[in-house]
């Protein structure tokens, strides 16, 4: 009984050990976000406007915490240790609206959906098809956008935005700042385009 008892407590040591081996040597995660821009990297505008930003529907594959990356035109991998801090959907959209707010010179920025006393002049709709990254390359937004009045009545009909910013170096924190690029540039061009219609004359803009 006392030999049986013995070779039981071994067992249950050696696996224990084997599991704090297995913790021990098991790789830290790594959590990102993309960042906004700052204020140095914006100019001054004369009017600010009320802007809606939402609805951004998202592709599923991007559904998820690891980092996806393109190995091929159909093959994708995921960074297992190298994941989004919150929800690439949430960090995406609030990202994209605080650099329209810089970019338009406004504090009055709303995120889909709002109260209905919220006032908006102008609502951005986006469509994501894709956002990821080759690694050692460049990392890729395909967008779909709309801008819309406050009555949800197109202004601006879909324009696509095929976006590539090169990563400076072969490693997740690279993609994440190329990344953050793309989306500078995304929010650059919804910014023009807003720009555009504010500076137009208003018989321009009530034309359908």
């Amino acid at each position: 009984m006392r030999k049986m008892n013995y070779r039981v407590a071994s067992v249950i040591i050696g696996l224990s050990l084997l599991a704090q081996a297995g913790c021990a040597s098991s790789k830290p995660s790594r959590y990102y976000l993309l960042s906004a821009l700052s204020p140095a990297q914006t100019a001054k505008q004369d009017r600010g406007v009320s802007v809606g930003v939402g609805p951004i529907e998202f592709p599923k594959y991007l559904d998820r915490p690891q980092i996806v990356t393109r190995g091929s035109q159909n093959r994708l991998s995921l960074g297992e240790f190298d994941r989004w801090a919150e929800p690439l959907e949430h960090n995406f959209a609030r990202v994209l609206a605080e650099n329209l707010a810089a970019l338009l010179s406004t504090d009055d920025v709303v995120h889909y959906p709002w109260k209905r006393s919220a006032r908006v002049d102008y609502q951005i709709i986006v469509t994501v098809n894709r956002f990821d990254a080759v690694i050692g390359g460049d990392t890729v937004l395909h967008a779909r956008w709309t801008v819309c009045d406050g009555g949800g009545h197109t202004i601006i009909p879909p324009r696509a935005s095929r976006i590539a910013e090169p990563a400076a170096s072969a490693d997740y924190e690279a993609i994440v700042q190329a990344g953050s690029r793309a989306l500078e540039q995304l929010g650059r061009q919804i910014a023009g385009a807003i720009q555009s219609i504010v500076a137009s004359p208003e018989s321009e803009r009530n034309e359908p």
